[in-house]
């Protein structure tokens, strides 16, 4: 299972590179990547669904379905709303949708969206051990696929960096030392420090 979701993870951040990027045009671009990220998320829906026989049927954490439909609505507009917002600031030839719609309230709204969505369904809904691991390892790839692209766009910067200074990487409100530790991580000039 946590195989499959490094697969899926390495194929999106792998396509996700200017190199690739800079292969193919842009309709070609958005065409290849997409289609290779909804097949591998759909085999990785059907290794799940091959493997919950063999998972451990537990509890779900928290029985509040109230909070479950919360999460999901919240998940799946900021995830719909930032793709659509995105798409459209595309078709207008603009680099970013600095500071409106959605992404006024988060830099990375489709994977804030993805995550909350993943979480929901981990802590309120599934009682498989499977759908648990599974869910929760693709809201861990996210995060770290959120920081790598984060990355990107401040290499090439376009006001991606006066941007950062204002809007939070997932939340409205900035969380400096999370994204401080996500910097630090995928910097290129790391001192080593010796103790």
């Amino acid at each position: 299972m946590l195989l499959s979701v490094l697969i899926f993870g390495f194929f999106h951040s792998f396509l996700a590179r200017d190199r690739i990027k800079q292969r193919l045009n842009s309709s070609k671009y958005t065409i290849v990547y997409n289609t290779i990220a909804i097949v591998s998320f759909t085999l990785l829906m059907i290794i799940e669904r091959l493997l919950i026989p063999y998972g451990k049927k537990v509890n779900v954490v928290f029985n509040f379905p109230e909070i479950k439909i919360f999460g999901l609505f919240i998940g799946c507009l900021f995830f719909f709303g930032g793709l659509v917002q995105y798409q459209s600031f595309k078709m207008n030839h603009k680099a970013h949708p600095f500071k409106s719609g959605f992404y006024a309230f988060s830099r990375h709204p489709t994977y804030f969206g993805a995550i909350i969505a993943l979480l929901s369904l981990s802590l309120f809904h599934f009682n498989n051990s499977i759908q648990i691991v599974n869910s929760m390892s693709l809201a861990l790839y996210l995060v770290i696929g959120c920081s790598i692209e984060d990355y990107l766009l401040t290499k090439r910067d376009n006001g991606y960096c006066s941007y950062k200074k204002v809007c939070g990487r997932y939340f409205p409100w900035k969380l400096t030392h999370i994204d401080n530790f996500w910097n630090n991580c995928f910097s290129s000039n790391k001192k080593i420090k010796e103790f």
